[in-house]
Order: C-alpha cells, then structure tokens, then sequence
C-alpha cells in the first residue's frame, strides 16, 4: 500500500540548471546543436518569454532527475535570482534521439500547479509467483495538484504484500491522509 505521509516522503534534491542567452534563431539553430548546445525556451506567468541555451550533456542530466513533474531551479546568466520551472516539452531527434529543444515553465511557488506523477510498482507480488496470478496496471500516473516544491517525483506502491489474487484496486490502493498536500484523478494506461 502507499501512504504519502510526510515522514515516509523523501525530500528529493532540486536539480538546478543554469542557461545562456541566445542569439542564434531559426536554421541556424542547428550548428548550435553542432557545437553541443541545446535551444532552450523560457517562459511563465509575469515573465518575459526567453530563446536561450544550455550545454546538452547538462540538460541531459537534468531531465533525467527531473522529467516532468518535478521543478528545476533555473538561472539565467546575467540576471539575477532563481526561477522554479517545471519541464513542459522536451523535443528529440525521431532516429538518434538527441534533444532538439527544451521548454522551461516558470511557475509562483505559492500557487498550485497540476502534474502527471507516474506509478511505480514495486516488486513481485506473491500471488502473481506463487498462484500465477497477473498484475495488471490500469493507470501509469495520478494527475496531482500541489504546490511545485511540494510534488512528488513518483507514488511507489508495494506489491511484494498482495499474497491472493483478491486485493485492493484503483483508489483502494492510495490511502493519503486527511490533511495531504495532494489531490488528484487517475489517468488509465494506454496498455490496458
């Protein structure tokens, strides 16, 4: 089962990223690539939108900690302060799969924000080794809204105790508390 109360969640670290202005627009924008720099599109609510650039081995990084739905701490060269964003379009190549362009979200940390957080299950359950039962995953993620320092990286739920084939589904699954941080729907899996 998950329980999502505050000292069972893992306080994850904030990746953080720092861009660079941009001048290169266009078509020309692919010997930008060349030189291992990605595009970078920065924008949100109260700020100017922004064409700028990061070293694609750093976004790399960053978008593998982060993924959608946890914020980044962005700082752009020659301007002052850090902006939470959240990651809301990452563009690759369709046969090598490089990143093309990046969108970077500006959010206000103290207004809530809606994000696809993805379900994970882990182990083996009992009943699918030992009665040769099937797990089925109707849904991959929980929309949730939550504050962006707040939301969680993923919802982790423990299968390796489901010993019969009779166990909870759907919302039975989730049991948060009174006073979550959280609220939210499923989003059913394309799978099944």
């Amino acid at each position: 089962m998950y329980n999502a109360s505050e000292s069972e969640r893992p306080m994850m670290e904030t990746p953080t990223v720092t861009l660079s202005p941009r001048t290169v627009t266009g078509k020309k924008v692919r010997f930008l690539r060349r030189e291992g720099m990605v595009p970078v599109h920065f924008y949100g609510r109260g700020v100017a939108s922004l064409s700028l650039q990061v070293e694609a081995a750093t976004l790399r990084k960053v978008i593998t900690s982060a993924g959608r739905n946890v914020p980044v701490k962005v700082s752009i060269d020659g301007r002052g302060g850090e902006d939470i964003c959240f990651i809301r379009d990452a563009q690759r190549h369709p046969v090598s799969e490089d990143l093309l362009h990046v969108d970077f979200y500006r959010v206000d940390v103290d207004r809530v924000v809606r994000a696809e957080v993805p379900v994970i299950m882990d182990g083996e359950a009992p009943a699918v080794r030992n009665l040769g039962g099937v797990l089925l995953q109707s849904f991959n993620s929980l929309e949730v809204e939550a504050l962006p320092l707040d939301m969680p990286a993923a919802f982790h739920v423990d299968v390796t105790v489901w010993r019969t084939s009779r166990q909870p589904s759907g919302s039975g699954i989730f049991r948060l508390p009174a006073r979550s941080p959280y609220s939210g729907t499923t989003r059913r899996s394309s799978q099944g």
